[in-house]
């Protein structure tokens, strides 16, 4: 048998053994193959799983090799636990940690260095990984809120949407008339209170709240009348009392003298 039967017999017995868990990636030399690293990655961080790299050439066992990071920013990158030897066409980097960082918005270049008796191959793998102090993260305009009266980062599926409303159709002008002043009421079904102190707040609207009014606002004016219509609640029985009270008609009790 040839190397190059023995080289590729190699490849398709390691091919099957890793059985899709590895996904591998072409570079610039024809006959290596190297395993996907992560778009973005920490800074010193391990990989999640062994960076390998694929000879398909015949390359005797032992030959060492050594991988590399750079770019136009940082042109030797530290990369730690780079050099590994091949075994049966295959390198394999147990923890392989990139240590130098790529840049703001920027990837680096990954160069494989085969050291073979007498000639080197090099294999490049063009913007494969980008390395950052903090990694990926979040992004910043993420919709999230911890407390349910958090308005600053409600997201806007908690309010009603407009189209569930029966609001009129886009062709009425007289929607924000300003001669009249006045808004068509939202057909929003009311609760009746059980006790007749306590009313829904909805209810004390000539106008419900719309989704377009600020929350915060829209908050503050529920609150506020709500209380108003319990203190005149309160103050109207309050008045019904004293009238009763001041007002009971004298009953005529005879008198034999009077």
């Amino acid at each position: 048998m040839s190397d190059i039967e023995t080289a590729l017999s190699f490849v398709e017995d390691y091919l099957s053994k890793v059985n899709g868990s590895c996904k591998f990636i072409k570079t610039a030399s024809p006959d290596v193959f190297c395993t996907s690293l992560p778009n973005h990655w920490r800074s010193n961080k391990s990989l999640p799983n062994p960076f390998m790299v694929l000879v398909l050439a015949p390359v005797e066992d032992g030959t060492r090799v050594t991988v590399s990071a750079g770019n136009e920013e940082n042109c030797a990158a530290d990369v730690k636990n780079n050099v590994t030897e091949i075994h049966q066409q295959v390198a394999k980097f147990s923890d392989l940690r990139f240590v130098g960082k790529s840049g703001r918005g920027k990837n680096f270049n990954l160069t494989i260095t085969i050291h073979r008796e007498g000639s080197h191959e090099v294999a490049i793998a063009s913007s494969i990984i980008k390395v950052t102090v903090d990694g990926p993260r979040d992004s910043r305009n993420a919709n999230k809120f911890s407390h349910p009266f958090d308005f600053r980062k409600r997201p806007m599926g908690i309010y009603p949407s407009i189209a569930s409303m029966n609001l009129p159709s886009s062709s009425n002008t007289n929607l924000f008339d300003l001669h009249t002043a006045k808004r068509p009421k939202l057909d929003i079904p009311m609760q009746q209170p059980i006790n007749p102190l306590i009313q829904s707040p909805l209810e004390m609207f000539q106008y419900p709240i719309l989704p377009f009014i600020s929350p915060m606002s829209n908050q503050f004016r529920l609150i506020l009348a709500y209380y108003q219509t319990i203190l005149q609640k309160a103050s109207s029985i309050s008045e019904t009392n004293e009238k009763a009270i001041n007002h009971v008609d004298e009953k005529k009790v005879w008198r034999p003298f009077s």
